[in-house]
Parts: C-alpha cells; structure tokens; sequence
C-alpha cells in the first residue's frame, strides 16, 4: 500500500515538473517511465498539471526578472540600463525559409548576467485549431495567439515591447547591444544607443568571404578564409576606442594580402624584418593572393567596414543571450511543438528562472505557490483604490494548523483557545507575542450558553477581562462565580462590585490525555496529576493551575479541533445531502476549521486553484476538491 502511495505521488506530482525541467512531453515521460518499470501516467493527466503548473513559472519568471532589473540599475554606473538583446525560434531556419510559428527573445543586464525581461510571441492556439479543424464555432477561451505577422517581424517587436514595459517600471535602457540581422535599432527610441554584437560582425564577415569563394578558388582553400577573417578582427578589437586608427589599419589589409606591404605595421607584419624570408603561414603556397577581380572584391568589402567604422567601436557582446537561447532549447527542443499552448511560455520562463536562479529555480516556484496559498486565504489586502470600493473581501480563511518545525504557529495558549469572531482590542494588543493560557466561565452548560469572564496567565502575569453575555446568566452560576448582568444598563457585576465588560466570542478546547482519574474536570486533573489544590472558582487561580496542567502534556493536531466544529459540520449538510461528500469527509473539514462559507470564499477568489490550494494544504485529495468545485459550479448556474 506505502508503494502504490508513493508511486502515485511521484507519477501525479512529480512527472509534470519534471516534464518540463527535463524539456520532455506526456509520450517522452511515459517511456521513460516504463523503461524504469513505473506504471505509466495519462496524456491528459500530465497536460492538466502542466496547465495548472504553468502559472506559476510564468509568475516566478516575471518575479525573477523584476529583482534582477533592481539589481542590475544598482550595479549601472549610471542611472540607465545597458543589456544584451536577441531573439530566437523554435523551428530551425534554413537560410531562406524563416517560417517558425513562436519565437521568444530576452534582454540581458551586461552587470548581473541576469535576464531582465523576456517574451514569446506564437501564432497557433490549439483550442482555435482544433475547432476550426472540425468546422465547428470556437468557444470562449483564453486564446494563445499573441502575433499574426510573419516570423521574421517578430524579433523587433518583442524588442519594443519589452523596451516599453521596462519603461513603464521606471527604468530607461540607455545602451542595447544587439546584431544587425533584424531592423531592431530603427524601431526603437532614437535615445538608445546600440552596440554592435562582436561575434555577429565575425560570422556576416565570414558569411560574406564564404559566397565570395563560389567564384574565386583562392578562397577555397581550408584556411585562407579564417585567416582574413583574423586579420579584419584583430584591426578591430586593437582599435576599440579610435576610429581613425581602425579605418588606417583596415585599408592595408587586403594589400598585405596581395603581397603590398608598403603600409603594414612591423607590430602584426613580419615582413619588414626580413622580406627575403617571409612568407604567408595560411595562404595557399605560403605565396600571396593573386587577381585583379578577387581584390576589387575583397577592396569593396574592406571599404564597407572602413565606411561603418564608427559602429564597430566598442563593440557589445550577446553570447549571454545565445547562452540563453540553448537552454530555451533544452526545455523546449526544436524537434518538438509546444507553442499551441501556455506550455512554450512556462518552458521559456523555466529558462529564465534556471538563468537568473541557477538549478534550485524549481524551490522559487514552490515558494510563490505557497505564496498564491497565502494570497487565496488573505482576500483583498492591496490594489488601486481598494479602499473606497463597496465591497472589499478581507475574511481571512484559517491555515493548518502546525505544531511541529520551525513554521509551528501553536502553543501552549493556541491549544486552549481559537478565536473565531470578534475579539477584545487590547487582548490583541497587549498578549497576542505571549505564551499564555486561557480560563473562561460561562452563564451555563448549553451550546448557546456565553462567556462571562476570560482570565489569560503567561508564567508571571495574570490577566483578566469580563465579557458580556447575551442571555441571562443562571442564578447557580451567579451564586458560583459572583458575576451578575444588568441589560437595563449593560453593567457587570462581580459581588456586587460593578466592572467592565466588553463582546467577545470565544472558543475553549480542551483535551487531555488521562487515565483513571475519575472525570475530566480541571481540579480534579490539578490535583491527581499536579498534586496541587486551589479555589476552583477563582479565574485567577484557574489560569495559573491551568499553565502548569498544560505544560504537563503532550498533544498533537489530532487532539485539537474547534469548539464550534458541531456548527462548522452543520454548514456541509447541503452536500451531505446531495451525495457530494460524505459525513466523515465534512467532520475532518470541521475539525480543521473550515466551514464551508471558507471554502466558498477560496472558490470566488481563484476558482478551481483556490479551492485546491486550501483544500491540499489541510489533507484533503483532488477528489474532494473536484466535489466542491462541482457544486459550487452548479450554485452559480
């Protein structure tokens, strides 16, 4: 039974995110998983997860990438962003044929190394597929097309937008390093200053010698063509920061080549030491190059460079973005198509977290669900004008309880008393930071019956405040306790002596574990466990004995529950009823405190998610929370 437990454990949590970290799809984690002899999960199943998984990512993506903006305007020397543009796509181009359906770019910090905006741009929605395919209308849904224009116009516009929403979070791009395959600079504020990509310059110059070489054999050879291409680099690189002097040592290339070396320099050119012996180490022969054509050829490419001299200065780089690029491949693998749905986004985001957070990315996004958690729980706690709207949602609905771990919210006091409506100001404010415990009398033994006083002791100090009932307090109560209530004028008294009172609606839990010891009242529990007596009917006296009992046991979840968990079960009876859930299924939701005006609450909040968010964090499985969302659907209809 414990393996067939951690097999669907593995095989329902595990293989969605594991499908994605590994750029894998439902057929490729199924064969794996029958190779390590794991019983296979549904197609469906894993989509359904990666679907209910894929905003999170997307979430933590975008989280990530607002730190590293931060991060990288602190390390900017000036009060403007510099970063690395390019694009990519998820089908190969063959040279003349670009015609990718998705496409996704980044803008990388030069600082940090960090991503600081990406995007992804797709063509292809598989619900709008699927139904055109059958003739059929589509229905409403959150379509996946975001660009309708051709491939190759993607590049720039992810460039603008990502430009655009930068700017809309307060941060300017001053400098972007980016190539010069796509009309990117020319679409973009005239403000950005743009670097060229030096590995790009070096690949469009070997491009250019590599069609040269279809007329002239001389280029064919193995290695005259990466010989020029060092030899055009090197002018380059030497002379970043003077333009005169890259243009100077730009011309007398090609002349050295052809064997004129009247301007060559004796820091790169051997010749002026000893022309006798000199000879070309990577030209065909050692022997220069030859041919009136082949250098008017090689002269107007040279010219070219000479002419764009000023943009070849302080060339940028984008090998980070490149860098970036493969790993969008190793989650989203050129041979595979997942642009159809939110999948090539959360894929795309999965390698902005592994770029900006390392390989523990997948820990982040645990943290922002359990933040989601939180976020369904709280209700409306922040947004623009929230104040002033009619009807702000702030009931908060209760977590689970913890008792063992560093993230334990219950002690000694937790144990005897959990609020559940309103409660006394100054209790909050004077004793919620302290371990206390907690005695409270009643005007009776009913369920209807109300507390009258509440007594708090934390070890040193004791606390007391009396609260005022709603129904008459018994005459043998009063005779017990010396507290009476007069409504004409809403005033306690306590032997006469008039105090004050305040509203409070409390719970008292208690449970103990004993054995024979007779009954379960606190002074007999004092005196056969603590070996002590005091005056039972004294609220001071009550709470102190009370500490030391409690601080003699132990007690799990399992022992505490609601005081009103009868109530609390009451609420579920509609669906007890209809056969939506079971009796024993709405005791444990009582037991852990939910009634079902909480779980109406996590549904309105974030549909379906909400509902499993809560539902997960107390034990209960999907099927209940398949339960729940049915008959919330259903009420809403």
């Amino acid at each position: 039974m414990a393996d067939d437990k951690y097999s669907h454990r593995v095989r329902g949590k595990m293989a969605s995110t594991a499908m994605i970290n590994a750029g894998m799809g439902p057929s490729h984690v199924n064969n794996f998983l029958t190779g390590c002899n794991i019983p296979p999960v549904d197609a469906s199943t894993l989509r359904k997860k990666q679907k209910e998984l894929a905003p999170v990512i997307i979430e933590a993506a975008e989280a990530s990438c607002k730190e590293a903006q931060r991060e990288e305007l602190e390390c900017s020397e000036s009060s403007e962003l510099e970063g690395s543009f390019d694009a990519g796509w998820q089908k190969r181009g063959s040279g003349w044929s670009y015609n990718s359906h998705t496409g996704h770019a980044s803008l990388i910090g030069v600082n940090t190394g960090k991503v600081v905006e990406f995007d992804v741009r797709t063509r292809n929605c598989s619900i709008c597929q699927y139904h055109i395919g059958k003739n059929e209308p589509k229905p409403p849904h959150e379509c996946n097309v975001n660009w309708t224009g051709s491939s190759k116009g993607m590049e720039p516009d992810m460039a603008c937008s990502m430009i655009q929403r930068l700017a809309e979070d307060g941060y300017t791009v001053g400098t972007l390093h980016a190539d010069n395959d796509a009309t990117t600079q020319s679409r973009l504020p005239r403000s950005i200053i743009k670097k060229d990509d030096k590995t790009h310059v070096k690949k469009n110059l070997s491009k250019r010698l590599y069609g040269l070489s279809k007329n002239y054999k001389q280029l064919k050879s193995a290695k005259v063509i990466p010989y020029i291409v060092r030899c055009f680099m090197y002018a380059i690189s030497r002379h970043q920061n003077c333009k005169q002097s890259m243009k100077a040592e730009l011309a007398t290339i090609v002349p050295h080549i052809f064997g004129h070396h009247e301007q060559c320099s004796p820091t790169w050119c051997t010749y002026i030491k000893d022309p006798t012996k000199f000879r070309f180490k990577h030209l065909p022969n050692g022997k220069a190059l030859s041919g009136d054509k082949l250098k008017e050829e090689l002269d107007k490419l040279a010219q070219s460079y000479i002419e764009r001299a000023d943009r070849l200065l302080n060339l940028g780089s984008t090998q980070s973005n490149e860098s970036f690029n493969n790993s969008v491949a190793s989650f989203a693998p050129k041979n595979r198509f997942y642009g159809g749905t939110k999948s090539l986004k959360a894929r795309v985001s999965s390698a902005v977290m592994q770029k900006n957070e390392g390989y523990g990315w997948l820990s982040k996004s645990k943290k922002l669900k359990d933040n989601q958690r939180e976020t369904v729980k709280e209700g409306d706690t922040y947004g623009g004008e929230i104040e002033v709207q009619e009807h702000i949602d702030t009931e908060t609905i209760p977590s689970k309880m913890k008792f063992e771990g560093e993230e334990s919210s219950w002690n000694t006091s937790d144990i005897l008393l959990m609020f559940v409506g309103s409660y006394a100001p100054s209790i909050m404010k004077n004793k919620i930071d302290m371990e206390y415990s907690f005695t409270a009398y009643t005007i009776g033994l009913s369920r209807k019956s109300d507390i009258t006083q509440l007594a708090a002791f934390d070890g040193t100090t004791v606390f007391n405040e009396y609260v005022s009932p709603r129904e008459v307090i018994s005459p043998k109560v009063s005779e017990l306790t010396g507290l009476t209530f007069d409504f004409s004028c809403d005033q306690m008294y306590h032997h006469g002596i008039p105090v004050e009172s305040r509203d409070i609606q409390i719970v008292l839990l208690k449970k103990f574990k004993t054995k024979d010891i007779g009954n379960h009242k606190q002074q007999t529990l004092v005196t056969k466990l603590l070996g002590i007596e005091y005056d039972a009917h004294n609220a001071c006296a009550d709470v102190t004995s009370l500490f030391q009992l409690l601080e003699h046991f132990e007690y799990s979840e399992k022992d505490v529950f609601p005081f009103n968990a009868a109530l609390l079960t009451d609420s579920y009876i509609p669906l007890i009823r209809a056969s939506h859930i079971t009796k024993l299924t709405a005791r444990r939701l009582a037991h852990s405190g939910l009634c079902l005006k909480h779980l109406q609450l996590a549904f309105n909040r974030d549909s379906e998610n909400g509902l499993k968010s809560i539902l997960l964090e107390h034990g209960f499985n999907a099927k209940t929370v398949t339960s729940f969302t049915k008959y919330f659907t259903c009420t809403e209809e």
